[in-house]
């Protein structure tokens, strides 16, 4: 078998594994039951604010066993971190609605016993309007190391609601405010691409509180990046398809067919990675009121 082949077979076993996975979602979140469905639709009301690194699942996968949050939806507001450990300005942004908009006042900084925690606590304290908990965890086991054979990358929104490691087995996830093209998911998708990880995915969601701020023109200088980004995706898009709309533009800047010069040459590089590579991108959009995940 050649190497176009093995590319090809991987591909179409990830995507029909991940198929699978995506059509049992629905029934999973119908098990939360009708008044807990509605309560979040209302809105979120996260517990803590988790900041680290990309990892197979995400960050809100790591508090699947935790006592307290039993991987409920609702509880966990994930923002990834860069390589170094830096928050970019999106994650910075990110970090910003989460504690001032969302009340949160306990930070969990992940990390695998690098110097990178430190340096998201450094980076943490120019984006944290008030005062706040911070707690180092460390991230154990395989789970930083495991990416290599993860079936995609997922860039997903922040928002408490949306947990990735649900729908999808086997991906890595990066979040932000708004599931948009950030420098640090720039920065792991070309790394997942390098990796022969054959599926991106771009997974936005209803309810988007990034996207509804956007829609109303939200000029606080702490939501700036995101604003910014999501403004720009969803340009004259009507209200009630504006979030599909963010998502779309995200997909088909990763797939070469437009070019947003705000992210300069990385945007370049990784465009051409993904060519190279015949990665396959997908852009996806999940319905909190009912748990389905529809492609775009």
């Amino acid at each position: 078998m050649n190497g176009t082949a093995k590319v090809n077979l991987r591909l179409a076993d990830a995507a029909k594994r991940m198929e699978a996975t995506q059509k049992l979602h629905p029934k999973k979140w119908q098990r939360h039951g009708s008044k807990f469905i509605e309560s979040i639709n209302k809105g979120q009301g996260p517990r803590v604010l988790a900041v680290g690194p990309r990892v197979v699942g995400g960050l809100k996968a790591c508090y699947r066993n935790k006592p307290g949050y039993g991987g409920i939806p609702g509880n966990v507001f994930e923002v990834t971190t860069m390589n170094n450990g830096n928050l970019d300005g999106v994650g910075g942004s990110s970090v910003f609605y989460a504690v001032e908009h969302l009340g949160i006042k306990v930070v969990d900084v992940w990390g695998n016993g690098s110097k990178t925690q430190g340096e998201t606590i450094k980076s943490l304290k120019k984006f944290v309007p008030g005062p706040v908990e911070i707690r180092e965890i460390s991230i154990s086991g395989d789970e930083p190391t495991n990416v290599r054979e993860a079936e995609a990358v997922v860039v997903s929104c922040s928002d408490s609601r949306v947990q990735a490691h649900d729908i999808y087995d086997d991906v890595v996830v990066v979040s932000n405010a708004g599931n948009v093209l950030s420098p640090a998911a720039i920065e792991v998708i070309g790394e997942m691409v390098e990796k022969g990880v054959p599926i991106a995915m771009v997974m936005g969601h209803t309810k988007c509180g990034a996207v509804g701020a956007a829609v109303a023109g939200n000029i606080e200088a702490g939501l700036a990046e995101v604003m910014s980004v999501v403004g720009m995706n969803i340009r004259e898009a009507p209200e009630d398809n504006a979030g599909a709309e963010n998502v779309y533009a995200s997909a088909e800047i990763l797939k070469g067919n437009a070019f947003a010069g705000y992210y300069g040459e990385s945007l370049q590089r990784l465009q051409g990675r993904i060519r190279d590579a015949k990665t396959e991108i997908i852009a996806s959009f999940l319905d909190l009121s009912d748990g389905k995940v529809r492609e775009l």
